[in-house]
């Protein structure tokens, strides 16, 4: 949960915090560093019956199950709005909700299910052979990832150390 954290972020708690960037953030406060862009993939089965299909609309995904991610997450409102405009009244497929990426993966890989992803992991996911992106119209969550730190939290050397690996591994990891 994005709130949560940078609630225990302005609280002093963490030191650092990696997030889509999509919260109110006080930006006299908090230090916002961009790391790289993301967007979100749509992945499921193989033996889902969307698995093969090149043109699938909205109304094609709010027809399916979904594994949803939990509450407070960027993907989250975006998936809920996505159902609630498109799906007709009466659906009868039962949505599933984790923050397990282990257990997602094992439930698109044994059940007809959709579930939205990062576009890093879900190219792994699909070059392994474990999943299927689906092509949809575009991706539902798309920004940059950020770290966060407050501006008066002088940064130690294992902070800044581990700061500049992730920007150096974000930086290698671009296309």
């Amino acid at each position: 949960d994005q709130v949560a954290l940078y609630e225990q972020l302005l609280d002093g708690r963490i030191d650092l915090m990696l997030a889509h960037a999509e919260i109110r953030i006080d930006l006299n406060r908090v230090e916002v560093r961009p790391l790289y862009e993301e967007h979100n993939a749509i992945l499921c089965g193989p033996q889902h019956r969307l698995a093969r299909r090149r043109r699938i609309g909205w109304a094609d995904l709010a027809r399916e199950a979904w594994v949803l991610p939990p509450p407070g997450t960027p993907l989250r409102p975006k998936l809920d709005r996505l159902l609630s405009v498109h799906r007709r009244p009466g659906h009868a497929a039962l949505d599933v909700e984790t923050d397990s990426y282990l257990l997602a993966v094992q439930l698109l890989r044994h059940a007809p299910l959709l579930w939205g992803v990062a576009s890093r992991p879900a190219a792994h996911l699909v070059n392994i052979g474990q999943l299927v992106r689906l092509t949809v119209p575009e991706p539902l969550v798309r920004g940059p990832i950020c770290c966060m730190k407050l501006h008066d939290r002088v940064p130690s050397a294992a902070m800044r150390l581990f700061l500049d690996a992730l920007a150096l591994a974000a930086r290698d990891a671009t296309p």
